[in-house]
């Protein structure tokens, strides 16, 4: 999913989000102080079209505050969900605030599996170990049917990290591409 870039202040008319949710590095409890705040924010309507008159995805950045806001409407949110090609909507469908959460495990799919993965072979090439593990366990929980994707809070998952580190690096260099057949 590409969402059309604009930078500015303004923002989406509020009587139009459904739901608001934290992505991004502070969902996961990753964030430093550098980062930025991402959030992704379902509507009830289409917020942005493209030439042909298509429906699209809108992301407003506020440098001001340095926060990003993705909107999408909440039929654009289930048919990317579907399709799998984002890991912020399934992060947002993971949310207990999602109104898909209880659905949440019966639609797991491959494809959320392979974003998963395909994040995981980008962050390896890059050699941001701490993200390829983080892309690597949620699509392990995924592929177990887990109901929770936050995996073990950030210390000690990168204790962890650190101990296994060189057997990381060398499964990454050994099986890049990472894919989940669908």
């Amino acid at each position: 999913m590409i969402f059309k870039k604009i930078i500015r202040t303004d923002y989406i008319a509020p009587t139009l989000i459904l739901e608001e949710h934290i992505v991004g590095s502070y969902w996961y409890g990753t964030e430093t102080e550098n980062s930025d705040k991402d959030f992704l924010c379902i509507c009830e309507a289409p917020v942005s079209y493209d030439e042909q008159g298509n429906e699209e995805a809108l992301m407003v950045r506020n440098p001001d505050n340095n926060t990003d806001m993705m909107y999408l409407s909440k039929d654009m949110f289930e048919r990317e969900l579907v399709k799998g090609g984002s890991t912020i909507l399934i992060e947002v469908l993971f949310s207990p605030y999602c109104y898909l959460y209880c659905e949440r495990v019966r639609l797991i799919s491959y494809r959320m599996v392979n974003a998963y993965l395909g994040m995981a072979r980008r962050d390896a090439e890059a050699e941001r170990w701490e993200h390829y593990d983080r892309c690597v366990q949620s699509a392990l929980l995924l592929l177990n049917g887990r109901a929770n994707l936050k995996v073990k809070p950030y210390h000690v998952m990168t204790e962890t990290l650190n101990m296994h580190l060189p057997n990381i690096k060398e499964y990454a260099k050994k099986n890049l591409p990472l894919e989940v057949p669908i």
